[in-house]
C-alpha cells in the first residue's frame, strides 16, 4: 500500500503576488507606527524642557527671549514670563570701561505690558537652550522680573 498526497502549488506569479502583498503590508504598518509615534509622542523640544528651568530662545532676525517654556503646541512655542535680551554699547556699570553689555528687559512691564504668555512660531526658532541657574544671565532675568534682589553696590574703600 502506497500512500501519496498531492498538494497544489501556486504558480510562480501567484507566489510573487503573495510575497509582495505581505511586504507592502509590513512597510505600511512600519510607516504608520513611525508616524503615529512622532505625532503622539513628545517633540524633541519638549525633551529639553525641564519643569521650572529658564530657557533662552533665539528667533530668526536675531531677537533673543528668556522665559519658561510652557508647551510646544504643534507649530507654536509658548513662553511664560518672557523677557527680551538685547545688547547695548556703553560703559559697563561695574568697571566703567567701554564695551557691550547685555540687558534683560521684562515684557510684562512698561513699555511692553504683555499680560500673558508669548507665542512664537516654531518655524521662527533657531535656538533653544536651558540657562544655567547660577549664571549672571539668570540673575539678570530674576532682577528684571522682580524675583531676585538687585545686587548691592560694592563698598568703596575708605582712604
Amino acid at each position: 500500500m502506497s500512500r501519496s498526497l498531492t498538494v497544489p502549488v501556486p504558480s510562480p506569479r501567484r507566489l510573487l503576488q503573495i510575497v509582495m502583498t505581505i511586504a507592502v503590508a509590513l512597510v505600511v504598518l512600519l510607516v504608520g507606527v513611525r508616524v503615529g509615534a512622532s505625532v503622539l509622542g513628545p517633540s524633541p523640544l519638549m525633551s529639553v524642557v525641564d519643569g521650572g528651568d529658564l530657557h533662552q530662545v533665539q528667533v530668526l532676525g536675531g531677537a533673543v527671549y528668556l522665559g519658561h517654556i510652557v508647551s510646544d503646541d504643534g507649530g507654536i512655542l509658548r513662553l511664560s514670563g518672557a523677557a527680551l535680551l538685547r545688547q547695548q554699547d556703553g560703559p559697563a556699570p561695574s568697571t566703567g570701561q567701554a564695551g557691550t553689555q547685555l540687558i534683560v528687559q521684562s515684557l510684562t512691564t512698561d513699555p511692553f505690558g504683555i499680560g500673558s504668555d508669548v507665542v512664537i512660531p516654531l518655524t521662527q526658532v533657531t535656538l533653544v537652550g536651558v540657562v544655567a541657574p547660577a549664571s549672571s544671565l539668570a540673575q539678570a532675568y530674576g532682577q528684571a522680573m522682580g524675583t531676585s534682589p538687585a545686587p548691592s553696590p560694592s563698598p568703596v574703600p575708605s582712604p
